[in-house]
């Protein structure tokens, strides 16, 4: 940045942080950048306080001129002359959402009013509404649309929506790999991965899994954890389910009725998990001591489950303000922005118990 002194004012000029903010502006307009230098950095130059400083900032980002993203400090939000930035992010969520995306559209929502945008939220039901006519209809009125990956299982959404690829972002599930909207997830391999490690370590080996067989990074997960650990899994344990809370009370009948030993059932996701702890309860399987159990996402409610549920989830907060980022970036370079997946963390609670040797 430019070495620029300010002046000394006398009170008929404007207040000095409203000088910063025009200061700011001008080297914005001069050297097009990404992100702003640090505030460290412009009150060296500027040779004013931090607080003159952080009041210009403030005010830039109510104006939607910049907006702050942690650990980087202020990206720099460009407006194209034929291209206005509203102020306006559209949300497009499904009916019957999970328990799960509902916390991450929560999130989301919550993470949109702090930026300083207004969210608009659209809920559609695929069932009876033409996807792609709505998320056009939507889009008419905001800067860009963070919707729900379900939408795009439809493929003719996803070529519908090729027109404006660099103004959506999905959450919170990965797209096939030939889909090119952006998209921001819980990284799945590693996650599962880290489940079934800690179920070897804590001296479980004959594991059942409950997972949709469609996913296979998670399977890739669970297996990549049992070579590591010079093991072979018992696929004969292996059940396709589809994730609710039911499927589970469901699939762990049908687990039971292979007469097969197991000591652990690794699930797609927390619901799953809570509907085999509830058919433990009916059969009289005391959990974790006769079967431990492990889920993921990290659901609010997945501490009070009767027992303490051990899962992995990742940081929601993370992945909303990735969304908003990933969003902006498009927005601002008019390209799609690359997919980003955020790495889980495994959360240890009662559900699982130690196999005495």
């Amino acid at each position: 940045m430019k070495s620029i002194e300010i002046q000394n004012t006398d009170l008929n000029k404007e207040p000095l942080h409203v000088q910063i903010k025009q200061i700011i502006r001008t080297f914005v307009n001069d050297n097009h950048p990404e992100f702003l230098p640090s505030e460290r950095i412009f009150q060296q130059k500027l040779n004013v306080s931090r607080t003159t400083v952080r009041k210009a900032l403030s005010e830039l980002e109510q104006e939607r001129r910049i907006m702050a993203v942690h650990g980087k400090g202020y990206r720099v939000l460009y407006r194209k002359a034929d291209d206005q930035l509203k102020g306006c992010i559209g949300v497009a969520v499904n009916t019957g959402m999970s328990e799960y995306e509902s916390e991450v559209f929560n999130r989301v929502i919550d993470h949109i009013y702090k930026s300083g945008f207004s969210p608009i939220v659209t809920v559609i039901n695929p069932q009876y509404e033409l996807v792609a006519e709505k998320l056009a209809v939507l889009m008419s009125s905001v800067d860009g649309i963070i919707l729900s990956s379900s939408f795009l299982a439809q493929r003719a959404v996803a070529t519908a929506l090729k027109s404006f690829l660099n103004r959506l972002v999905a959450v919170p599930y990965r797209l096939k790999d030939d889909i090119e909207i952006p998209a921001v997830y819980a990284e799945m391999e590693k996650s599962y991965e880290k489940l079934a490690g800690h179920l070897l370590r804590r001296g479980h080996r004959q594991i059942a899994v409950m997972i949709n067989f469609n996913d296979k990074s998670r399977i890739s997960g669970i297996e990549n954890a049992f070579r590591k650990s010079h093991l072979k899994p018992d696929r004969e344990l292996y059940l396709d389910t589809h994730g609710r809370r039911h499927c589970g009370y469901e699939n762990f009948g049908e687990l039971l009725a292979k007469k097969k030993p197991f000591t652990a059932v690794i699930c797609q996701n927390d619901p799953c998990a809570l509907g085999v702890m509830e058919r433990c309860f009916k059969e009289g399987i005391s959990v974790p001591d006769k079967v431990s159990i492990a889920g993921f996402d990290n659901v609010e409610k997945s501490e009070l489950y009767p027992v303490p549920l051990t899962t992995a989830g990742i940081d929601l907060t993370k992945m909303a303000r990735s969304a908003l980022e990933l969003l902006l970036e498009g927005i601002r370079t008019g390209k799609p922005a690359r997919p980003v997946a955020i790495d889980s963390r495994l959360i240890i609670r009662d559900s699982v118990a130690k196999i005495k040797s």
